[in-house]
């Protein structure tokens, strides 16, 4: 049987961990410290997703040694997580040269991608902490909603297992796949690594709202979410965690969670053309808002990082980080460590 290295909650050294405990501390009095960027480095794709609606923006992205500087630039102000999105971030011709880059300066690095890109390019992430694998299904799933790419998707799966490189996977609940959880934990399981999972929504650049084609009823998600906690309660590898679990289910598709929000405080999300956000729902408008170009501005375009008044949340990363630090306000010893694992990963194995 081929596997991934399952340990991957322990990349997380006691070291990070210790140095990272300051800039949570800072978050939660208020300050900013941006110590997990996610850079969606390019909008560009080689498939096209039918609830996806950035692989066809055009934008001048940040050059290498751009987005070298703008490392550095946020390491100094308190970095130590950075993951690269997209689009398809494999696309890029020097992303194995910015993860090595990003790891010579002291950063835990990551980046996700659809897999199709991955067994040919697979010498190049050697450098990654994790790679986040997004996977809808079984192959008559995958291939329907983002064209064919099932098989490649595998290949590069094997090729990380070979060489030893940690991977999870990443599944969007919808209409298309909502029926066919099990196979994406299943393929978790056979590789010994572990599957997030979030709930289908539209994202600000889709201005046709075509993704509510994949909208199940909210019966059928909470269903689906049920399913999941009780894979999870099984010792499935199921990671999202319970809370984040229980919060979809209370509150998709229309309802704020209640949790206070550190985007832009703790986390934050750098657009390809180098504005910093709050998150992955304000993307669409960073390059418009003063003061947020990284180029222009170095750390100080953090604290031009506007509020936002949002009425939906249920991207993985921002609401699991949330309801951690949230929880880490009531509980702090319970859960700090559980806070920066999240921070990394995307996600977490709780309770």
């Amino acid at each position: 049987m081929s596997r991934a290295a399952g340990n991957w909650i322990g990349m997380l050294d006691k070291k990070t961990a210790a140095r990272s405990i300051p800039a949570v501390l800072k978050a939660l009095a208020g300050r900013q410290v941006p110590l997990r960027v996610t850079h969606c480095i390019t909008y560009r794709c080689n498939l096209d997703c039918d609830y996806c609606a950035r692989h066809g923006i055009q934008v001048e992205e940040l050059s290498t040694d751009e987005i070298k500087r703008t490392m550095r630039t946020l390491r100094s102000a308190g970095a130590r997580f950075w993951s690269f999105n997209g689009g398809e971030a494999l696309i890029r011709e020097d992303l194995g040269d910015l993860l090595s880059y990003g790891k010579s300066i002291g950063m835990v690095m990551s980046f996700a991608t659809n897999g199709t890109l991955v067994s040919e390019k697979v010498e190049d992430l050697r450098e990654a902490a994790l790679v986040s694998v997004s996977l809808d299904g079984p192959k008559e799933v995958q291939d329907a909603a983002r064209g064919v790419s099932y098989d490649r998707l595998i290949e590069g799966l094997e090729a990380m297992a070979l060489r030893g490189i940690d991977f999870s996977l990443f599944s969007v609940i919808g209409n298309h796949n909502i029926d066919v959880l099990a196979e994406v934990i299943d393929l978790a399981e056979y590789y010994g690594t572990v599957a997030f999972f979030q709930p289908v929504r539209i994202q600000k650049e889709d201005i046709f709202e075509k993704s509510t084609a994949y909208f199940p009823e909210a019966r059928r998600m909470r269903d689906a979410v049920a399913y999941l906690i009780g894979e999870k309660k099984r010792g499935r590898p199921v990671a999202s965690s319970r809370e984040y679990l229980d919060t979809i289910g209370r509150c998709w598709p229309d309802k704020m969670p209640g949790v206070e929000c550190f985007g832009g405080r703790l986390f934050c999300f750098i657009t390809p053309e180098g504005h910093v956000t709050r998150c992955c729902d304000t993307l669409r408008w960073a390059p418009g808002t003063p003061g947020t170009d990284l180029m222009k501005h170095g750390a100080d375009a953090l604290g031009k990082i506007p509020p936002c008044d949002c009425t939906t949340c249920y991207s993985s990363l921002p609401l699991e980080a949330n309801l951690l630090l949230t929880a880490l306000r009531r509980n702090p010893l319970a859960v700090a460590g559980k806070v920066l694992s999240g921070l990394l990963f995307q996600g977490r194995i709780g309770s």
